[in-house]
C-alpha cells in the first residue's frame, strides 16, 4: 500500500509542478560556434524536454521546447540524450536551460529529485 501510495504522491507532484512551473529552454537558430548569450525563455504550454540539433555541415544549431520526452531508438528515455549520423547532431535534456551546449547537461533539480526518489523508493521495500 505504501508503494502505491509514494507513486501516488510522485506523480501529483510532477503533475502540479508541471501546471505550475513551465519549463525554460535556450530557443532560437544561430551560428553553433558561438556562445550562447542571454537567458533561457518560457515554454508555452507543458514542454517536457529541450532540444538542440545541429546541422554539422553548416554549424548552424536550432534551439527549442520539446513537447515529448527524450527518445532513445524509438523508445522514451527519462535521461538526456545525444545522437549523431554525422551529418547532424540532436541532444534532448530535462531541465531548465539545459540546451545551451554540444554536452549534455544534467541539471541540480534533476539530480536530486533521482536521488530523493531513489531513497524514497528503497525505504518502501
Amino acid at each position: 500500500m505504501k508503494f502505491l501510495i509514494s507513486y501516488f504522491a510522485v506523480g501529483f507532484v510532477a503533475f502540479f509542478g508541471s501546471v505550475c512551473l513551465s519549463l525554460r529552454c535556450y530557443q532560437g537558430v544561430m551560428n553553433n560556434t558561438i556562445k550562447i548569450s542571454g537567458s533561457a525563455t518560457e515554454c508555452l504550454g507543458t514542454a517536457y524536454s529541450c532540444l538542440k540539433s545541429v546541422d554539422l555541415t553548416s554549424k548552424i544549431a536550432t534551439r527549442n521546447c520539446q513537447y515529448t520526452n527524450c527518445t532513445e531508438n524509438g523508445y522514451q528515455t527519462f535521461t538526456p540524450k545525444c545522437t549523431s549520423n554525422g551529418l547532424q547532431e540532436i541532444c534532448c535534456c530535462y531541465g531548465d536551460g539545459c540546451n545551451p551546449s554540444s554536452k549534455t547537461i544534467f541539471s541540480m533539480f534533476t539530480i536530486i529529485l533521482s536521488l530523493v526518489l531513489m531513497i524514497s523508493f528503497f525505504n518502501l521495500i
